[in-house]
């Protein structure tokens, strides 16, 4: 049913209530006065799946860490929630690792604001993925999730972590060597070079 309320030329109320298939569709609320005119088309859909997130992306990151925004779509008419999932990148290759695909739920969200070239504000939903390799590059892809299901997955994006930041006391390896049992890698560093570093 719908019913159009008129309080004064300020404001105008359309309500539809009891909704029947043939109320789903687009309505268009059209304002003008003798200065200009404005137009805002509104559409009212069925409840169902969240729609899939844009704009997944790397918004800053650390050795371990990588923050991680996108723009989530219509929610489906109930309260969604995001599934991010990822995999290792390899360097040599640029394909997919050994690993298997990694899958986080992402129920507590940030909003962040970003500047962009132009300088317009951009605001994003972020959430900071943590337990990565330092200087890594990882497949990303996300979707959105609520009571009536998911949203397809938004496209593949890679992102790479920071390099740790190195120690300017760490001594120079004397001897390095590989571990065949242990599949490692050994440093030795040298007596003098123990002594000069403890200062004797």
């Amino acid at each position: 049913m719908i019913q159009h309320y008129n309080h004064d030329e300020y404001e105008n109320i359309l309500q539809i209530s009891d909704t029947t298939e043939s109320d789903y569709g687009s309505y268009m609320c059209r304002v003008a006065n003798g200065m200009d005119k404005a137009e805002v088309i509104i559409k009212l859909t069925r409840t169902g799946p969240p729609q899939v997130p844009t704009n997944l992306r790397k918004l800053s990151a650390t050795p371990k860490s990588l923050l991680l925004g996108w723009v989530p779509g219509f929610d489906g008419g109930f309260e969604q929630s995001f599934v991010i999932e990822y995999r290792n990148v390899n360097p040599f290759t640029e394909s997919f690792g050994k690993e298997d695909v990694s899958t986080v739920e992402v129920k507590n969200t940030s909003r962040i604001e970003q500047i962009q070239d132009d300088g317009t504000a951009f605001w994003y939903l972020s959430f900071n993925l943590t337990g990565l390799s330092p200087l890594s590059s990882y497949y990303f892809r996300l979707r959105a999730k609520n009571k009536k299901g998911f949203s397809e997955f938004s496209p593949l994006v890679i992102a790479t972590t920071n390099d740790v930041n190195e120690d300017p006391n760490m001594l120079a390896p004397a001897l390095l060597s590989f571990d065949l049992m242990r599949k490692s890698i050994v440093v030795e560093v040298s007596s003098m070079q123990l002594f000069i570093y403890s200062g004797i």
